[in-house]
Parts: structure tokens; sequence; C-alpha cells
């Protein structure tokens, strides 16, 4: 019989293991690179278009702040008109009082001091005669513009042979005509 005898070497098996081994993780790093890759673009678009929106939002802010800045401007502006609208119905005018009391005080009398304060005269009167002071006071209540009249001190001054007078006299608002 005869014996096949080889005496070549033998050739090794080629191991394809490997080669799958790396071209498999090739692929995989590949695959994860470009998908990194994707949502990195996908990514930095949605942030563009969010801050395209947020700009947007911002204009528009803008103008509604403008526009309600705009409608409470007009508020404080109507809210002085109607103050001084009020203050003005409400106000006595000063000079008419003053010419009121100057026509009150008696002959051979002075209106030393006149202070004027909101709804409030304090006045200083020089009489010759206490008479002449309580009489000045009488007329001043009779006034139907003074609320109320009062006679704080009545001096003499012996040196100078006249008394001085202090009164205060309130003013009557228009609220109170009004609600009376």
């Amino acid at each position: 019989m005869l014996v096949d005898i080889n005496l070549l070497p033998k050739r090794p098996k080629k191991n394809y293991s490997s080669i799958i081994l790396y071209t498999l993780l090739s692929g995989i790093t590949i695959i994860i690179i470009g998908c990194g890759t994707m949502m990195f673009w996908t990514n930095a678009q949605t942030v563009e278009r969010v801050e395209e929106h947020v700009n947007q939002q911002k204009k528009i802010n803008a103008v509604l702040q403008s526009k309600l800045q705009g409608g409470v401007e007009e508020q404080r502006a109507n809210e002085l008109q109607d103050m001084i609208h009020q203050l003005k119905q409400n106000s006595i005018s000063i000079s008419n009082v003053m010419s009121k009391i100057l026509e009150l005080v008696p002959s051979n009398s002075s209106l030393d001091a006149f202070q004027f304060h909101e709804q409030q005269i304090d006045l200083t009167l020089t009489s010759p005669t206490n008479e002449q002071a309580v009489d000045f006071f009488l007329q001043l209540k009779s006034v139907k513009t003074f609320a109320e009249v009062s006679i704080h001190t009545i001096n003499y001054v012996e040196t100078e042979d006249h008394y001085v007078t202090n009164y205060t006299v309130h003013l009557q608002s228009t609220q109170g005509k009004e609600d009376e």
C-alpha cells in the first residue's frame, strides 16, 4: 500500500476571527462617531432655533412693555390731573380770605402777623382795647368761609398801652360743604 507522505510543511489555517473582530470594532467605532456627529449637528440646530425664538420673544416683550408703560404713564398723568382739579376745587382763594380779614380789622387796630398753613390761618392783631379784640373775634366767627375761629391769647402790653391778640382760623373745605 501506498502511503501518501507529504513533505511540504503544513500551511497554517488562516485565522479569520481577529480580522472579523477588528472589522466589527472599526464599524462600531465609525457608527458611534457618525451618531455623535449627527447628534452634535442636530443639537446645534435646535439651540439656534431656540435662540431665534428667545430673541423674537424678547422683541415682543419689549413692544408689550413699552405699550404697558405708556398706559401706566397715561394713568399717572390722569391721576395728577384729577388731583390738581380736586385741589383747585377744594382750595379757597387766599387773596379773598385775606381781603375778608382786612375788611374786618377794627379801626385803630393793625394786623401784625398772618400765617397760612393748609386749612388754617394764624393771626396776630394789635388793638387799643380788648373789646376791639373780642369784636374782631366775633366778626371772624360770623364769616361762613371760616369753619372755626379761636382766640389763643390776649396780652396787654403796658409800655405801649395796647393789646396783642393771637387768633387761629380754620377754613372750611369744599368737601365739608358738599357733605352738609
